[in-house]
């Protein structure tokens, strides 16, 4: 019993001599370039890659939202947000039954595929839309 455990415990000791004598070789920051040389490596002289990674998908160019929330205009079916004119991302949907409300700004809404509407004075104290909301979130 005593020799099975000197074994397994030689092994051990072995084994982690062996991991920390691969892990001091390599180069810890292989872009400072060759210090014997005074020339800097091939790895940091190489232009830098742009190309997206294969798993990396690409992001979809949304429209401006000036042009999609025009009252009397539908609303494109296939909507899935738009940009403001400061930049911004403004995407909001809630589920309806089987369709879904887009929301723009304080005051615009539509069932996407359908007319945009400008509920005035705003949304929050617009009947028709306040009834909409209801009949869709039960």
């Amino acid at each position: 019993m005593a020799s099975l455990l000197t074994v397994r415990l030689g092994a051990l000791v072995a084994a982690t001599a062996c991991t920390l004598a691969l892990a001091g070789c390599g180069d810890d920051n292989p872009s400072a370039g060759d210090k014997t040389s005074g020339t800097p490596s091939a790895a940091s002289s190489a232009p830098p890659t742009t190309s997206p990674s294969p798993t990396a998908k690409p992001k979809p160019q949304l429209p401006k939202c000036e042009g999609l929330w025009v009252e009397g205009k539908a609303l494109p079916s296939a909507y899935k947000g738009c940009v403001d004119k400061y930049g911004q991302v403004s995407k909001s949907l809630k589920g309806c039954f089987n369709r879904r409300l887009a929301q723009y700004g304080d005051q615009y809404y539509a069932i996407v595929g359908h007319e945009v509407i400008k509920a005035l004075p705003d949304r929050e104290h617009n009947k028709a839309y306040m009834d909409l909301l209801a009949s869709c979130t039960g």
